[in-house]
């Protein structure tokens, strides 16, 4: 979210309430849970944090928006706090090679619970979608600066899931 900031990709307030929506979108979190159900839980945990607090509405949707759009980067609103956290939730696609290796393996320990078979399956239902999209990132920086080493991960990741 800071280099996203520090390039212009969002202004401070809109910065704010995607850090907001960072902070919130995994706080009901059980790899064992039904899709979905974590994401609608985090939202309704943000709405209610944030009205006890008094926030105003239109951040606590915009909050709501955001922490719902990371159910599959598609749903939600469109707007520069949630194309940033669109963009900063799916960095680690862009990271260096080591670093999305470690990342891999801590997905696959965060679901060890899953046979190998059927976590392939899963895996390249969520990254392949991913893959084929025409533009992974949201904002033109993330695009710019993130958008080839992503594909280039994805791809490697997709061909080795493909042969397991």
């Amino acid at each position: 979210m800071d280099e996203l900031q520090a390039a212009g990709a969002v202004d401070a307030d809109a910065a704010l309430v995607a850090r907001a929506v960072a902070w919130y979108h995994d706080l009901a979190y059980d790899p064992r849970a039904a899709p979905g159900s974590n994401e609608h839980r985090s939202a309704t945990l943000a709405r209610d944090h944030l009205h006890r607090l008094g926030v105003e509405d239109h951040t606590v949707d915009a909050v709501e928006a955001g922490v719902l759009m990371t159910l599959d980067h598609e749903a939600g609103g469109r707007g520069p706090a949630t194309d940033a956290v669109h963009d900063a939730d799916l960095w680690i696609l862009s990271a260096p090679p080591e670093r999305y290796a470690a990342y891999r393996a801590q997905v696959r320990e965060e679901y060890a619970h899953v046979p190998d078979d059927a976590f392939c399956a899963g895996r390249l239902a969520v990254m392949g979608p991913l893959a084929d999209r025409g533009r992974l990132y949201r904002t033109a920086h993330a695009h710019e600066r993130w958008g080839a080493r992503a594909r280039a991960n994805l791809q490697a990741e997709l061909a080795e899931l493909r042969r397991t």
